[in-house]
């Protein structure tokens, strides 16, 4: 998982999902302290693992984030 910031400002969390594509969910944060903090507090990267585990889809994650 990591934080990649798009043309529009904002901070997106790429990971991969259960199919094994990659997948970005929005953090709704244009810093990159506050997007760490969003993805510290959301637990994304034990998301990702349940996943790759084919346990959560991404549409779920994206959803819990």
């Amino acid at each position: 998982m990591k934080l990649v910031k798009k043309s529009n400002g904002y901070y997106y969390a790429r990971f991969k999902g259960s199919d094994g594509l990659q997948k970005e969910v929005s953090t709704r944060v244009k810093r990159k302290d506050e997007a760490d903090q969003v993805v510290k507090e959301s637990n994304l990267e034990a998301l990702e693992l349940a996943a790759k585990a084919q346990i959560l889809t991404a549409d779920a994650i994206s959803k819990i984030v």
